[in-house]
């Protein structure tokens, strides 16, 4: 079975990055960033499965398309993807039905999805980031809330590669990384045997 692409872009294009960067707020952002995400597994389930599926008809929640996606595929190569989508359904839901962002669980997403903090330092480098809207009005993003628009726009493109691998090229490409990590484990311990 080969994959198709959606006519549609499977990258992040400047458009999906606008969705996110014209919130205003951290709990818009983080429904749309999930909504981003959520279509993009769609997607996944869609050009990996025999037969499609109509998810406007069922009404699949997220955990349900997490747990589809992993039969076809998607976690093979990435297992720590599948946490970082957990968290992120984790968060939306804290708005969604809490209607207040969970300080703990968006601390946990961030660090799941960007656990050296690769995406801070980014940050840090530019300072304060000034963005400007539809109307050339000028405002600020909080670290948090550029570090969330990265960590989506990072999910997205992981995603985003995997699926362009049929499962069987995932299989292989998980039994090659596994045959490495073994020999790397070998060698670690001849070595540390022959000190």
């Amino acid at each position: 079975m080969t994959t198709k692409k959606s006519k549609e872009s499977i990258l992040f294009d400047e458009r999906t990055f606008d969705h996110l960067v014209n919130c205003r707020d951290i709990d818009n952002l983080i429904i749309k960033g999930h909504l981003i995400i959520e279509h993009l597994i769609d997607e996944f389930i869609d050009n990996h499965s025999l037969l499609k599926a109509d998810f406007k008809k069922y009404k699949i929640g997220f955990n349900l398309k997490i747990e589809i996606a992993k039969t076809l595929g998607l976690f093979i190569v990435n297992e720590d993807l599948y946490s970082s989508l957990i968290l992120l359904n984790k968060l939306r839901n804290s708005i969604a039905h809490n209607l207040s962002l969970d300080e703990g669980i968006f601390n946990n997403f961030i660090q799941a999805v960007d656990p050296n903090s690769t995406l801070l330092q980014l940050y840090k480098k530019f300072g304060e980031i000034s963005l400007t809207d539809d109307s050339d009005n000028q405002y600020s993003v909080s670290s948090n809330y550029f570090r969330f628009s990265l960590c989506i726009a990072h999910l997205y493109g992981r995603i985003s590669e995997i699926g362009n691998f049929t499962l069987k090229e995932l299989i292989n490409i998980k039994i090659r990384k596994s045959r490495i990590d073994k020999d790397e484990k070998s060698k670690r311990r001849k070595n540390n045997n022959g000190l």
